[in-house]
């Protein structure tokens, strides 16, 4: 699988060509790829809960439990390298069509959205480590004691490797944004890279 980092799908020649940019990638590809496995053997599990269930009257111990926190160890673990590759979810009613007349003020506008996200995952993240503390001293678990029981700390571990990671995610994406803006250039086909990726 090939890792880019891009301005609208497509990546700059100087991200191309950095070694700490492609391990960054990699590495939160990997990440993504472990959130992906996870979900299909959670879906597995679902399935085999409500077969058990409707057909033979045994279900499965705790899916709910763990289905609940497994929501979180996902989205975790694929959020940064959503963020990395620009593929959040919104609205391209403005950064399109600016991006087409005024590829550089399209390039600030999207610094100031990294900024912002960077901002509100970097204080998400310094909550989150205290939680985490907590968890471990306090040995806190989910579940139901003496039927189905799960320490909280490996899913805030997972939690906050990923703020801690689309933290870094967002600190790329400015520096991508304003290497375009610097050199006076942005993607001129902005507009149209950013439907056809999500086409």
């Amino acid at each position: 699988m090939t890792s880019e980092i891009s301005q609208a799908g497509k990546t700059p020649p100087a991200a191309r060509k950095s070694l700490p940019a492609r391990l960054l990638a990699g590495a939160l590809s990997a990440l993504s790829w472990l959130g992906g496995i996870w979900l299909v053997a959670l879906m597995a599990l679902i399935c085999c809960d409500v077969i058990g269930r409707s057909f033979f009257n045994a279900p499965i111990t705790g899916v709910a439990e763990i289905a609940s926190f497994s929501i979180i160890g996902i989205v975790s673990l694929q959020l940064p390298e959503t963020i990395l590759h620009n593929r959040l979810t919104r609205t391209d009613l403005v950064i399109a069509p600016l991006g087409a007349r005024f590829p550089a003020a399209a390039g600030l506008l999207e610094a100031l959205f990294a900024l912002a996200g960077l901002a509100v995952f970097a204080v998400t993240l310094g909550g989150s480590i205290g939680f985490l503390e907590k968890s471990i001293a306090t040995s806190e678990f989910y579940g139901v004691q003496g039927v189905f029981t799960f320490p909280t700390w490996p899913v805030r571990l997972m939690l906050v490797t990923g703020l801690a990671a689309s933290a870094l995610a967002f600190t790329v994406r400015i520096w991508v944004s304003l290497t375009a803006v610097g050199r006076g250039r942005a993607d001129a086909t902005y507009a149209a890279s950013a439907q056809e990726e999500r086409s």
